[in-house]
């Protein structure tokens, strides 16, 4: 696993610190991912991006009868 050193305001140090208390056997990146995850979505936009992140693109249209049922 690679390290990298980041620097962050006290603020957002403290949320870390909030985060992880719940979760005390997690790593920071742990952490981090899990608030990522658990981001909510405030527009449509915001949304459909985090649904197209989770599931991916689904290129196939939907499938149209070609003759209309009898």
């Amino acid at each position: 696993m690679s390290r990298k050193t980041i620097s962050i305001d006290s603020d957002a140090y403290e949320i870390l610190l909030r985060e992880k208390k719940e979760a005390p056997r997690q790593s920071f990146s742990d952490v981090i991912r899990s608030l990522r995850a658990n981001r909510r979505a405030r527009t449509l936009k915001e949304m459909l991006a985090i649904e197209d992140e989770i599931y991916g693109h689904l290129s196939t249209p939907p499938r149209h009868a070609r003759h209309a049922a009898v």
